[in-house]
């Protein structure tokens, strides 16, 4: 339908990818290298930011691969609601909205 296009599919792919290799070589081990080369080098520059952000919101187990693993394959699925499933017109109204009522909470904010 080419609704996913670009980077995006290539991430999708890639996450494809390693789900196959566990699902159908049993003898199968990821790594961080494979994890760094092959799922977050191919992400966008604005979905590497969104990975990073949300690993840094960890408490704990940062360093671990699963905990990556994981915050990974969340990224993807954010990065699909934001890029597919929410129209641009009704994305940048809620931008638009969520300036307008943040501004007011960080001057409150920065009065304290």
């Amino acid at each position: 339908m080419g609704v996913i296009e670009g980077q995006e599919k290539e991430v999708i792919v890639r996450v494809n990818e390693l789900r196959n290799k566990y699902a159908h070589q049993v003898d199968f081990e990821i790594n961080q290298e494979y994890f760094d080369t092959r799922i977050v080098d191919a992400f966008s520059e604005k979905t590497k930011q969104w990975y990073r952000s949300f690993l840094l919101s960890q408490k704990k187990d940062k360093d671990q691969l699963i905990i990556q693993l994981g915050v990974a394959l969340y990224t993807v699925w954010y990065m699909l609601i934001e890029k597919i499933l929410i129209p641009d017109d009704i994305r940048e109204r809620l931008e638009k909205d969520y300036v307008k009522l943040s501004a007011p909470l960080s001057s409150a904010v920065d009065m304290q």
